[in-house]
């Protein structure tokens, strides 16, 4: 099985490193171990993944969106994460994101520049 991560950041102040800029990225993650619930990949983090669905936990095929808007720690802006068995079209993952601002922060976040997820 391939799983595939993809991931968006766009801040509200973007910095020149490299943590700390606006940036979409997709790519193939090995699987580092897997039960019959979970998946661990082989990525920064070992981020373990449920493979049916979950309320609480991130499982495959289902995109996480976070909207950070005054967050004195962490930066704030606009967090995408998927991790799929399946190829995710760009287009797909912009509509996804503009339909969860329509739908919970049009008032806030109108206007928001997708063009990096190309």
């Amino acid at each position: 099985m391939k799983i595939y991560h993809y991931e968006v950041r766009i801040l509200r102040t973007p910095g020149v490193y490299e943590w700390n800029k606006n940036r979409f990225t997709n790519e193939e993650v090995e699987i580092a171990a897997q039960n019959d619930t979970f998946i661990i990949v082989n990525d920064w983090y070992f981020t373990k993944i449920r493979k049916e669905k979950s309320d609480y936990d991130t499982y495959l095929n289902k995109a996480s969106i976070r909207i950070r808007t005054n967050d004195a720690h962490l930066d704030n802006g606009i967090f995408y994460t998927l991790y799929s068995t399946k190829l995710v079209k760009p287009s797909k993952i912009k509509s996804e994101i503009q339909a969860r601002i329509t739908k919970d922060y049009s008032w806030l976040l109108g206007g928001v520049d997708l063009s990096i997820i190309k």
